[in-house]
Formats: C-alpha cells, structure tokens, sequence
C-alpha cells in the first residue's frame, strides 16, 4: 500500500498505524542522529520524532505527498525538543553537581562536595579571583562592550541585544569582537 493509503486507514485500523510506524522508524533514526541533547540520549530524539511521525499521521491533510510532510514533521518534533532542551531556564539543572552520593554517603561519594565544605579558604581565594576577573574585564571594556557581554552571557541573541542598546546588529557583533579580543589581551 502507498503511504497516503496508510494514513488514510490509520484512523480506524491498527493494524494500518503500526505499519506506517515501522516504514517510517529508519526516516526517525536518520534524523534524530543529526541532532544532539546535552545529557540526553539518541533514544531521546527517536522518541521525539517518534512522535513527530504520529503527530503527521494524525494531522496529514493529502495536499502534499506523506513523506514530505512526515519528514518535516519529524525534524521539527526533534528541533523543538533540541532548543527546548537547550533553553538558559534549564541551563541550572543540566550543568548541576549532586550534593548527596546515591546512598546517601555524601562524603564518601561526592568529592566536589567534600571540596567545599572542608578547604573554606580555597572558595575565598577563588572568590577573590573572581572579582578581580570580573573588575579588570570591566576596566578594559567600554561601558558598550560590559554591556554587550553581560547581555550576551545572558543568552540574548545578537539581535535581541542590538534592540535592547538601541543599534544595529552589526554594531553588536563587531562589540562582541572586540570583547573577545581585550579578554584574551588580559593577563589572569
């Protein structure tokens, strides 16, 4: 059977859904392997374009062929995912330590913790170094520049920034050069 004739059977039969399903699942994997989750796994994606193929079935309206449209169906499930995945809101929970071991012995599992909380002086000391980073970055840049990189270190998009400073995209981007290129001039 074609495909649209699948889909078309899908709404009432199993059988015709599993199907479709199965043609479709090496399109999902081919997909999702393009794309990458920080912490994440392949199966992830598959999943998700999984059901971006389900989403497909479900909504196709016959005025294009079925692959094209399950195709870009599939690829826009797994972006979504991607960018969702990777919005600074969640940045917090993929880059976290754990504080506890996982039985519970933080101690004797978790050596990050056991840093902290036993060399106090070595979190002054780094704290220290920290604001006098932080005080030479903003000493070596204009008031334009510090903005610019706090904005950006912020996750703003160039654009996003360029309507925030009241300029051009352009000027953001030759700002961020510049940043970038007295950063490295700084001796740490």
């Amino acid at each position: 059977m074609k495909d649209e004739e699948l889909v078309r059977l899908s709404n009432s039969d199993e059988k015709a859904l599993d199907a479709i399903l199965l043609r479709y699942k090496k399109a999902v994997v081919n997909v999702a392997r393009q794309y990458y989750i920080i912490g994440g796994e392949e199966s992830d994606l598959i999943q998700e374009g999984t059901l971006g193929l389900f989403k497909a079935v479900k909504n196709y309206n016959g005025k294009s062929p079925f692959r094209n449209f399950a195709l870009t169906c599939i690829k826009n499930s797994i972006l979504t995912a991607v960018k969702r995945d990777n919005r600074l809101k969640h940045r917090p929970l993929k880059f976290s330590v754990s504080i506890s071991g996982e039985d519970g012995d933080d101690e004797d599992k978790n050596p990050a913790f056991v840093d902290a909380a036993a060399n106090p002086e070595e979190k002054y000391i780094d704290s220290e170094r920290e604001t006098e980073l932080k005080e030479k970055i903003k000493d070596a840049l204009s008031d334009f520049e510090y903005r610019v990189l706090f904005l950006s270190l912020a996750g703003f998009s160039y654009a996003d920034i360029a309507e925030k400073e009241k300029t051009s995209v352009k000027s953001v981007d030759n700002a961020v050069q510049r940043v970038r290129k007295k950063i490295k001039s700084i001796e740490l």
